[in-house]
């Protein structure tokens, strides 16, 4: 499988794939359409990670090693 080579796109081609990766690639864009589903799972998440210690420390964990992996 060979890589095609890419032609320079026009501007209009080029304004509309950057709308496309803007709209559409960011991490919770779900949040905008839900709102009230994501402060909800956000709440329930929050509850259910600030009662459990066990969850508290696997988050922390892992928040600790995506830390040290971004820093390199």
């Amino acid at each position: 499988m060979e890589r095609q080579a890419t032609q320079p796109l026009n501007p209009e081609d080029a304004k509309a794939r950057l709308r496309a990766a803007a709209t559409g690639g960011q991490a919770l864009f779900w949040v905008r359409s839900y709102p009230k589903e994501g402060v909800l799972a956000a709440f329930i998440l929050g509850l259910i990670i600030g009662t459990s210690s066990t969850a508290s420390n696997a988050l922390a964990s892992g928040l600790m090693a995506l830390l040290k992996r971004s820093r390199l």
